[in-house]
């Protein structure tokens, strides 16, 4: 039960973080027209989250935690405000959706790995 807590904790934390910054510091950065450093600091949240959630697996299987990060990364910024309106002009307004079901996906395989984890030989 204990080891439950922490990730239902950062369940509800990371969303609200995210949409506190998008509701706080991206309308600030966009009045002092600084777009660019609004897309560093979504990175740049993007790859703390995934660091303290997935850290130590992360550099043992990078090809699988870097397809989770891409989608994760691919859902944040085509939600994002700046950079939806050029993709509704595309007609790619729910991309994000996409990407977000990807995510999901892969947090299920995620799941079922850690469930069964395999023996990986040491050779």
């Amino acid at each position: 039960m204990r080891r439950l807590i922490a990730p239902a904790i950062s369940a509800i934390l990371v969303p609200t973080c995210y949409f506190l910054l998008l509701d706080y510091a991206r309308p600030a950065l966009a009045e002092r027209h600084l777009r660019l450093v609004w897309w560093v600091i979504l990175c740049g949240y993007v790859i703390l989250v995934f660091l303290l959630q997935f850290g130590n697996a992360l550099f043992r299987h990078a090809k699988f935690y870097g397809t989770g990060a891409l989608l994760l990364v691919g859902c944040v910024f085509s939600y994002d405000p700046t950079i939806n309106p050029l993709l509704a002009s595309l007609g790619l307004r729910h991309l994000w959706m996409v990407f977000l079901a990807g995510f999901f996906v892969w947090l299920y395989i995620l799941a079922a790995r850690h469930r069964n984890p395999r023996e990986v030989p040491n050779g």
